[in-house]
């Protein structure tokens, strides 16, 4: 993975914290058997709260410019291991359609597939400084 991001991995990170936060919400108010009021009381607050969530997801995600959007696609691609590159990833978000935001909040595991992939494109960075200063120190006396 020799390509950069066109987004800062602290905003990628940021992105897998609304993520997060939306899905465990999600989760938490799809399992209403509604056994009572009490229970219609707090999983309507809890609804609340992921509408307060996804306003601030969608804050972040409309502020990112389109080459910045592919990249969130390419890195949903490589965490889920369809593809194993960043410029292989972005080439087929061209030729496809690249995800939107509702599709991020309905994929239960994008927040999983993005830090994987943020993980493996920060990995292959830093095995390439280690191969750029490997041979100056191999050519020492």
């Amino acid at each position: 993975m020799s390509a950069t991001l066109e987004i800062s991995p602290d905003i990628v990170e940021q992105i897998i914290v609304y993520l997060r936060k939306w899905h465990a919400v999600e989760a938490t108010t799809s399992q209403n058997d509604g056994s009572n009021d009490t229970d219609d009381v707090h999983d309507n607050l809890e609804m609340h709260s992921t509408r307060v969530d996804r306003a601030d997801l969608e804050g972040v995600y409309t502020s990112l410019n389109d080459s910045q959007k592919e990249d969130i696609s390419a890195l949903v691609l490589i965490g889920m291991e369809e593809e194993s590159e960043l410029d292989a990833a972005r080439e087929r978000i061209k030729r496809e359609e690249g995800l939107s935001l509702d599709d991020l909040l309905e994929m239960p595991m994008s927040s999983e597939y993005l830090a994987s992939a943020l993980s493996r494109i920060e990995q292959a960075d830093q095995s390439n400084v280690v191969r750029l200063h490997t041979p100056a120190q191999s050519k020492q006396p």
